[in-house]
């Protein structure tokens, strides 16, 4: 009588978890107290790590259909957005402190 439940119930997780696994990066926002607290080595690791960001979510939309984030999963706008205002912060940062290059 259960059985019948249990496979709807397994059925219905696999296919979320099929479309939840496949999303944007995100980045945090950072306060700018914790960006001006990091050190020039720091800052370009910190903006290396942003580039990768915005390279996986230029790999995601260029790839096939079943491979781009759907349903609940951050919008690619959205991880636009974020990787952005990382390096937007990030340079300002950079240029504030005269690191060289």
């Amino acid at each position: 009588m259960f059985k019948p439940v249990w496979i709807a119930v397994a059925a219905a997780c696999v296919l979320v978890s099929g479309c939840s696994a496949t999303r944007y990066p995100a980045l945090p926002t950072w306060s700018a107290d914790a960006i001006l607290a990091m050190d020039c080595n720091g800052l370009r690791q910190a903006r290396d790590v942003a580039l990768g960001t915005e390279r996986q979510i230029a790999n995601l939309a260029a790839g096939g259909r079943a491979e781009r984030p759907r349903l609940y999963s951050t919008t690619r706008a959205d991880a636009d957005r974020a990787v952005q205002a990382r390096l937007a912060s990030i340079d300002a940062a950079l240029s504030a402190k005269t690191c060289p290059a």
